[in-house]
């Protein structure tokens, strides 16, 4: 009896807990923080000194939330390596877009174009930065994907 009572504390306890797929670390000094993006490098003296836009829920038209995508990318088993700056003190998260630092290129069937958002915590530091990809296809349509960026 006493081992199915464990069992089922447990299995309840299991719905709590947030597990981390992806690797996170403790928090550094803010100015030695670098973000990797597929090559595209991000240092404090750039991410910092641009032009941000603070996004808000929903982000589009399905009513998808940053806190959303962000614990899904998380959550990603696929994504390998430290991904992530994470400590207790990290509370709430805001999510600010970079303006002036998109890029885009010519894809197979369309456009795409790559934008980047910062992740900071409740204490204003750095926590990760997320790619986000638009494909505009040329009959008009547009998908949009979520990556997240390496920490160095």
């Amino acid at each position: 009896m006493r081992l199915t009572s464990l069992a089922v504390i447990l299995q309840s306890a299991s719905f709590f807990v947030t597990i981390f797929a992806v690797g996170t670390k403790s928090h550094i000094n803010e100015e030695d923080k670098e973000f990797d993006c597929s090559g595209r490098k991000f240092l404090p003296a750039e991410y910092n000194h641009v032009e941000r836009m603070q996004l808000t829920d929903p982000v589009n038209e399905l009513g998808l939330t940053m806190d959303g995508i962000y614990k899904d990318l998380l959550q990603d088993r696929t994504e390998k390596g430290m991904c992530a700056f994470k400590d207790k003190d990290d509370g709430y998260y805001k999510y600010f877009q970079l303006i002036n630092l998109w890029t885009s290129r010519k894809v197979e069937n369309g456009n795409a174009m790559y934008s980047y958002i910062l992740v900071s915590d409740r204490n204003n530091r750095a926590n990760a930065m997320i790619k986000r990809m638009t494909i505009y296809a040329v009959d008009g349509t547009s998908k949009e994907s979520y990556s997240i960026c390496k920490i160095r």
